[in-house]
């Protein structure tokens, strides 16, 4: 009797440290279940984002193209930029004394009907490609190489558009471009500032200073 007990302990022994083993090894393919599945997501965000970049490239590209011809014929100049912080209706109105006269040129453009019908075709093909990046579906630091600036200059050129539509029935519009614009307008100017700090560093560095000693002045006293 007592030898079957100890039987019986030796075997629960060993099947504890077998079910200790499995939970081990099991640990270990969720792990590598979970790597493999933040691998081919990070792929196909990738993927996803080129796909982007080429829609953009052949679809958006020739209607922007198209704008400025359009603004150019109206107002016999480059679109003017203006950056907001939202582009809501609020701050349009608070700038409008120091911007009045890119206000000015803007408003003949406003009163084309043309030229009204094609920004807002192209502010909401604008809206369902950011809809990608902000939601982290594509990865927007792909796209941000290519496309960050021509983005931005969309949105800046047409930043009173943005103000006024926005705040129509009360609902902010555009979220999602005015969101990746933040992103990538940022990173755009953080670049820039990085560049013109390391230009200043390197002029610093070559600005030799002749060292003046004044007569009579010992250093060591």
């Amino acid at each position: 009797m007592t030898r079957l007990k100890d039987v019986l302990e030796i075997i629960s022994y060993v099947s504890q440290g077998g079910l200790l083993i499995v939970g081990i090894l099991a640990l270990g393919q969720i792990k590598i279940a979970k790597k493999d599945i933040a691998i081919r997501s990070r792929r196909e965000s990738i993927v996803l984002a080129a796909d982007q970049i080429e829609r953009f490239r052949e679809d958006f590209l020739p209607k922007i193209t198209e704008l400025n011809k359009m603004y150019r014929s109206i107002n016999a100049m480059e679109a003017p930029k203006y950056r907001f912080e939202d582009f809501t209706e609020k701050e349009l109105r608070q700038a409008s004394s120091k911007i009045a006269n890119i206000m000015e040129k803007y408003r003949r453009v406003l009163d084309d009907e043309k030229f009204n019908v094609s920004v807002q075709e192209l502010m909401n093909l604008f809206e369902g490609f950011s809809v990608y990046f902000t939601e982290g579906v594509a990865d927007e630091k792909v796209a941000f190489k290519p496309l960050g600036q021509v983005f931005c200059d969309f949105v800046e050129e047409n930043s009173f558009m943005y103000c006024i539509y926005r705040n129509q029935e009360e609902m902010n519009y555009y979220d999602n471009t005015i969101k990746l614009y933040k992103t990538w307008s940022g990173r755009i100017i953080q670049r820039k500032l990085q560049d013109d700090k390391s230009e200043i560093n390197k002029k610093l560095k070559k600005i030799n200073i002749p060292n003046i000693k004044t007569i009579g002045f010992n250093e060591k006293v």
